[in-house]
This record gives C-alpha cells, sequence and structure tokens, in this order.
C-alpha cells in the first residue's frame, strides 16, 4: 500500500472510531433511560437525532435480544447505525461486544442466508468496505433477526442476537430529522 494509502486508511479508522465512540457514549445514556436526550423508540431500535449543532452523530441503536454462551459475564453489547455528515460518515453499521476482541480474528453477521465479514478492532467490528456496508444495511432493512458471531480475547466464541423489527423506521426518522 502506498504512504498515501496508508494515511487514508488510518484516517477512516479515526473517523470511524470517533463516531463509534460517540455514539457508543449517548446510546449508553439514551438506552439506561437518562433524560435530556432527543431519542425514539422503534420496535427493538433507538433512533438518537439531537446533533447539538452538528456536532453530534445520529444514529440508531439496539441490544442483543440473546446472547451466547448464557452465564458468560461481559458489559452491554450494541448494535448501531452511525451518520455523522460533517465526517463524511453516512450509515456506518458498527457492533460494540461488551468485550475485548481477539486481535486478528474475523467477526460474522448472519441474516437469513446472507453472511457479512467485519474486522475486529478493540471491542468493535465494522464491515472493511462501502458495497458490502450498504449490502449489509439492506440485508438489516429488510430481515428479521441478525446474529453476530465473535471471538473474545479469551477465546470464547459469542453469538449476539438481535431483533430487526423498527430499524427501517429507525432509519427513517434518521432522514427526516436531516441527519443524512
Amino acid at each position: 500500500m502506498s504512504e498515501n494509502g496508508a494515511c487514508a486508511a488510518t484516517d477512516g479508522l479515526k473517523s470511524r472510531g470517533v463516531a463509534a465512540a460517540l455514539a457508543a457514549l449517548f446510546s449508553v445514556a439514551i438506552l439506561a433511560g437518562e433524560a435530556g436526550h432527543a431519542a425514539t423508540k422503534h420496535g427493538t431500535w433507538i433512533s438518537q437525532t439531537d446533533r447539538a449543532g452538528g456536532d453530534l452523530p445520529c444514529y440508531v441503536a439496539a441490544s442483543p435480544i440473546a446472547r451466547e454462551p448464557k452465564g458468560l459475564r461481559r458489559d452491554p453489547a450494541y448494535a448501531y447505525v452511525t451518520v455523522l455528515p460533517r465526517d463524511g460518515i453516512a450509515g456506518e453499521v458498527s457492533f460494540k461486544f461488551g468485550f475485548p476482541l481477539r486481535h486478528g480474528t474475523e467477526v460474522v453477521a448472519i441474516i437469513g442466508a446472507a453472511r457479512f465479514r467485519l474486522f475486529a478492532l478493540v471491542e468493535r467490528a465494522f464491515v472493511a468496505d462501502r458495497p458490502e456496508e450498504e449490502r449489509l444495511l439492506e440485508s438489516m432493512r429488510r430481515g428479521t433477526r441478525l446474529v453476530v458471531i465473535a471471538t473474545s480475547d479469551r477465546g470464547n466464541v459469542t453469538r449476539d442476537t438481535y431483533a430487526l423489527s423498527g430499524l427501517a423506521e429507525a432509519l427513517s426518522s434518521l432522514a427526516a430529522a436531516d441527519c443524512s
């Protein structure tokens, strides 16, 4: 990879990291029910559209409806779709697992017969390229259930299952709030 290509990849990861960190910070507060945030519930998903003058991302988030293996101690997990127009981020899909992921392992998202490969970054997973991310997002809009399989730093293989009911409506609320 050229030096410019390496810089572009690093910048892309920085943008993803900033958007994901902001989304994680605010969605934890919203999912915990704190007051003062403009969040709306859509099925199993919430949408956050209070952009504070464009400085904060708009996003939708959900917690898994099932986590396996049962009894494994870990922090809360979330699925996100983030929009941060100022940084050119539109419809970024990511997952937070609540534990460090094993470095170099692949994370797999499954919707029906469709499988999507994601890369691990600390305790989060992202789609590597935009066309694949758009395909995942479209499958999420049309699907009913999403299963995400990851391996923890300790070697535990986990399965988080998300209901997709309300996701399409939640994403529409972002567009209606001029988040795109």
